[in-house]
């Protein structure tokens, strides 16, 4: 599942393989729409989602419609549909004809230069409801069902037993979690892998707090995770207050967040 990542917060993210030191400078200006998208059921591209304030949100797209066309070319997989865009410049324009509820739509867009992927993950998930999760394949002291944690602060982390800096993470969440669980901290641990891989490096890794197995990556998918890891905090009203992708001083700056949040005036009994 290491690849899993790259298709859900923009197409461009997955299609385009850049080398060595072309990354730096032509990364900002990588063009694209704004689009999640997978094999489509009627022999086109699926646009899973739309992302707000996107060309393709300002075109008019619609999650559920099916790319059979873009500027008159057929397409009938995501690299191709990625490829046709990254062919264009950023300003350029594209026309895509799309499959809505058995009818043909065209739809115009001027490509822009793709955002940062840390920044869209806060624009989707900052100061809202954090998406919610129950994942059944789970160890640890506390249940991987945010529905369950009402009232705590929680500590997601997107991890996987292959990520060196998820390895090097891992004492210092679960002293957290040794420290401020009877203040009312959770801390979840959410991998795609499977659940006998990510318990098994847990016992290894003497892993103090709850670990959970997202098999078929539907809710690293929903919190739309760049890469991994990725840091999520939500407080005790269900609301996302802290989002960043790394380890590092990222922690530093999430333990800040933990412990503001958990000794706020207005912090619950426990």
């Amino acid at each position: 599942m290491r690849r899993f990542f790259a298709v859900l917060l923009c197409f461009c993210v997955a299609a385009v393989a850049t080398v060595g030191a072309t990354v730096g400078a032509q990364e900002a200006a990588r063009p694209w729409i704004g689009i999640a998208i997978e094999n489509g059921t009627h022999g086109g591209v699926l646009v899973k989602q739309v992302i707000e304030g996107t060309p393709a949100a300002r075109a008019g797209l619609l999650a559920g419609d099916e790319v059979k066309t873009i500027d008159g070319v057929a397409v009938a997989k995501p690299a191709e549909l990625i490829e046709r865009v990254q062919d264009k410049g950023v300003g350029e324009k594209v026309t895509l004809t799309v499959l809505r509820d058995g009818k043909t739509v065209s739809a115009t867009m001027a490509l822009e230069p793709r955002p940062d992927e840390v920044q869209l993950l806060r624009d989707h998930l900052l100061g809202k409801p954090a998406p919610a999760f129950a994942l059944a394949e789970a160890k640890g002291p506390y249940p991987a069902k945010l529905a369950d944690l009402v009232g705590k602060v929680v500590l997601v982390e997107f991890w996987a037993t292959w990520c060196g800096p998820c390895n090097a993470s891992m004492s210092r969440l679960s002293a957290w979690q040794e420290k401020w669980g009877p203040k009312g901290l959770r801390v979840v641990g959410i991998s795609t892998e499977e659940i006998g891989i990510v318990t098994q490096h847990a016992d290894k890794k003497h892993v103090g707090y709850t670990v959970a197995s997202d098999p078929d990556g539907a809710i690293t998918g929903r919190y739309e995770v760049p890469a991994i890891p990725t840091l999520v905090i939500i407080d005790r009203k269900g609301l996302v207050r802290f989002v960043d992708v790394g380890a590092g001083d990222k922690l530093d700056a999430a333990e800040h967040v933990i412990a503001s949040l958990l000794t706020a005036p207005d912090a619950a009994k426990n």
